[in-house]
C-alpha cells in the first residue's frame, strides 16, 4: 500500500513537472525551460570558448490557418511543425514554444556561424511540404527567422534573443519564408 501510494505520487509530480516545463501542445520546452537551456548553454560555451546560436522563429501564414479553419486546425498545424522541426536538429540543440506561433532553438557547440544557417534552412525546407489538417483540408505555412550568435552578437541572453528577434523581423519585411542573420543596425 506505501508502495502504491509512493508510485502514485512519483506519477503525480512527474506530470506537474511536466505542465511547469514542456509546453501542454507540442510537447517542446515552453518558456521556461528555454531559459533555463539557453542559460546552461551559455555558460557552457564561456567555459570551453564556443559558439552559441541563438534562431527566433515566427510562423509565416499561421493566422491565416486559425481563421480559415479553426483553432483545432491551428493546434494540429502546431503539432506537425514541432514534429517536423524537432526531426530537423540535433538531439543535443533545444527547440522550444515560446507562445503562439513563435518558436526558438538554441544550437550549441557550433564550429562556425555557418552551422546555424544551415539549422535554419533546415527548418524552412521542414515546411515546404502541405500540412494535413482535419476534415481533408490542408495548408502550407512558412517561417521568418532571426539568428544571434553568442559571443559575436551579444554576451548574455537577454541581448542575444533580443538580437535575433530584431533579425526575424527583418526577414519578415524582406519577404518572409526565409532567415537573416543579426547585424548591429538592427537595433
Amino acid at each position: 500500500e506505501l508502495r502504491a501510494a509512493y508510485n502514485k505520487l512519483a506519477d503525480l509530480n512527474k506530470r506537474v513537472r511536466n505542465q511547469a516545463l514542456f509546453d501542454a501542445l507540442t510537447g517542446l520546452p515552453n518558456r521556461p525551460m528555454f531559459f533555463d537551456r539557453l542559460s546552461k548553454e551559455l555558460s557552457r560555451a564561456r567555459r570551453n570558448d564556443e559558439l552559441v546560436a541563438l534562431l527566433f522563429i515566427d510562423l509565416d501564414g499561421f493566422k491565416q490557418v486559425n481563421d480559415q479553419f479553426g483553432h483545432e486546425a491551428g493546434d494540429v498545424a502546431l503539432k506537425t511543425v514541432a514534429t517536423r522541426w524537432r526531426a530537423s536538429v540535433r538531439g543535443s540543440d533545444s527547440i522550444a514554444r515560446l507562445g503562439g506561433d513563435e518558436f526558438a532553438v538554441v544550437v550549441g557547440k557550433l564550429d562556425d556561424p555557418a552551422s546555424a544557417v544551415l539549422v535554419a534552412e533546415k527548418l524552412i525546407d521542414a515546411l515546404h511540404r502541405e500540412i494535413q489538417l482535419p476534415g481533408e483540408q490542408h495548408c502550407q505555412l512558412g517561417c521568418s527567422i532571426g539568428i544571434s550568435i553568442y559571443p559575436s552578437d551579444a554576451s548574455d541572453g537577454d541581448s542575444l534573443i533580443r538580437n535575433a528577434d530584431a533579425a526575424m523581423y527583418r526577414a519578415k519585411d524582406e519577404g518572409r519564408d526565409s532567415y537573416q542573420l543579426y547585424e548591429p543596425a538592427m537595433n
